[in-house]
């Protein structure tokens, strides 16, 4: 600034590979763009999202498949590309760009649904009281996991939450459950009673999943005349629902669904070749037998969970992933309850459904909608999340 020639610009331009325009270079151009060198190491199943995909670079993957290879897709369909399914397109026809576009590249992804969790987020116990900045306030906190009922996720939270706060964790190894959500909510609400007393209220916290048992569980203490409300972390009945719609194309029956929910969490802890494993799992019938074809592909290369937590993590996954159609609220009476709803500015769906995800229909009082920057796995990082319990600005009731 003191020169009498300021510079008043510098820029230092990234050096990128020069690449050729063709469809069998489609994965390397997109790899380009990700500033990713090598695919050494990186799972193909893995999506873009998943890779450290910023919006700018999601923007860029999205034009250039516009501009260079005349193939059209829309900005949630691009979070959902993987290079497996790059290399598909890649290998299609050329002259076929009609055909390319139709390619199923949303392979159904329950696997967002479902966290990595390893042997020491199992606990045996029911409840997992959290060391809060306040004890003893009138107000008691329950946090319900996601579909995994894997309560350790909230671990991080609890510092930060200014009232008693616990997380109830709800595992399962009943492959024969019939009404599970009715099952866990039963089961749950006998730690929550306790906890109750003096006249203390509620503020029901469901994130993922969660969201279905957490309504479940308001609706059970409003019948005994408890007061609260409620807090879903980018989860709704409708939201679900409308999730394992997009999936049908895959879900014919209920051996399809265990087959996916096994080869999803294979993927999420990149375990082994998925379709090799789905090749095997489509010549048995029953859960115990495709439980132990992928067991033994999964331990081999992973060591993270012990056969007995795998099996607790594929049963309690499948179990909750299969009562999502089941499981429909229009046809219950309105809670009293109001709902805030946290959502992930990066949604889950593909498909446009209420910006409230359908809540107003399921309750008689208010819905808020605040959204949180991030994806459906990461918003729980956000510390919105503990500003919006403890009730700071701008979530203040």
């Amino acid at each position: 600034l003191i020169q009498s020639r300021p510079v008043v610009s510098s820029i230092v331009v990234a050096e990128k590979k020069s690449l050729s325009l063709g469809l069998g270079n489609l994965v390397e151009t997109v790899a380009n763009i990700l500033g990713l060198k090598s695919m050494k190491g990186v799972s193909p199943n893995s999506y873009l999202a998943e890779l450290g995909m910023d919006s700018m670079m999601a923007v860029e993957i999205k034009q250039t498949l516009e501009r260079e290879f005349d193939i059209f897709f829309s900005a949630q369909e691009i979070r959902n590309l993987t290079f497996t399914k790059l290399s598909e397109i890649a290998n299609a026809s050329a002259d076929n760009t009609q055909d390319i576009n139709k390619l199923d590249i949303v392979q159904p992804n329950l696997k967002f649904l479902i966290g990595v969790i390893k042997d020491k987020d199992f606990i045996s116990e029911t409840c997992l009281d959290f060391s809060t900045k306040r004890q003893k306030t009138t107000t008691e906190v329950f946090l319900i996991p996601g579909i995994d009922g894997c309560g350790t996720v909230f671990n991080h939270l609890g510092p930060n939450i200014n009232l008693s706060a616990r997380a109830l964790c709800y595992y399962t190894n009943n492959i024969d459950a019939t009404d599970i959500i009715s099952e866990t909510s039963d089961h749950l609400i006998n730690h929550i009673l306790p906890k109750l007393t003096a006249g203390k209220d509620f503020i029901m916290v469901g994130y993922s999943f969660g969201s279905i048992i957490a309504i479940e569980l308001t609706r059970r203490l409003e019948a005994m005349n408890f007061k609260g409300r409620l807090i879903l972390i980018d989860g709704a009945p409708e939201q679900l629902r409308t999730l394992y719609q997009e999936c049908r194309f895959a879900i014919l029956d209920d051996r399809d669904l265990q087959n996916i929910v096994l080869i999803n969490i294979m993927e999420i802890y990149s375990a082994g070749d998925t379709e090799k494993i789905l090749t095997e799992l489509k010549k048995y019938k029953t859960w115990e037998e495709k439980f132990s074809i992928f067991a033994k592909e999964f331990l081999a290369t992973n060591t993270s969970l012990s056969l007995e937590n795998l099996k607790t993590l594929c049963t309690t996954a499948y179990k909750h992933a299969s009562a999502i159609p089941q499981y429909d609220s229009s046809t219950l009476a309105p809670i009293k309850s109001s709902i805030m709803l946290l959502k992930a500015t990066n949604p889950l769906l593909r498909s446009v459904i209420e910006e409230d995800y359908g809540l107003q229909k399921i309750t008689q009082n208010v819905v808020k909608v605040h959204s949180i920057e991030g994806t459906h796995v990461t918003i729980l990082n956000s510390e919105k999340i503990t500003a919006a319990i403890n009730g700071e600005p701008p979530f203040a009731i």
